[in-house]
């Protein structure tokens, strides 16, 4: 039994992170298009391309990765952590980026790659951990 337990969630650790690469890709294009082509502020951009991921995020994690319909009490416990995320993301996103110099899209993956493993653990255990409706298929 506990085979399949570990089985069962490295195949959802693999769908989350399919599902984060599709969600960075986004993201990073959106960053890139805010701040080069409508000359928008890096950090109000970063701001910008990272709530409508998590957005995006939220739809897919729900479908393909932890199989729930959405809830209200659900979505308001993945922005919170996601609002969490994104202060302390900006706050470092700003040491990188004018305080090391880092150049904006660098900072931006370097945070993303940092983020995956610790945003799977806190959403598998608090976004959706007590959303007990699966989805069915109709």
């Amino acid at each position: 039994m506990k085979h399949r337990a570990a089985l069962l969630a490295a195949l959802q650790l693999a769908r989350f992170c399919s599902v984060g690469v599709v969600c960075l890709v986004a993201s990073t294009c959106l960053l890139a298009a805010l701040h080069e082509v409508a000359g928008v502020y890096y950090l109000l951009a970063f701001a910008i391309s990272f709530c409508i991921a998590n957005v995006l995020g939220y739809m897919l994690n729900g479908h393909f990765t932890f199989s729930i319909r959405p809830t209200c009490p659900g979505v308001f416990r993945y922005f919170l952590l996601n609002g969490t995320l994104l202060v302390v993301n900006s706050i470092l996103m700003k040491a990188m980026v004018d305080g090391a110099h880092m150049w904006y899209i660098g900072a931006s993956l370097l945070l993303a790659a940092l983020n995956a493993p610790m945003s799977f653990l806190l959403h598998r255990s608090f976004s959706y951990s007590t959303q007990t409706q699966p989805r069915t298929s109709p």
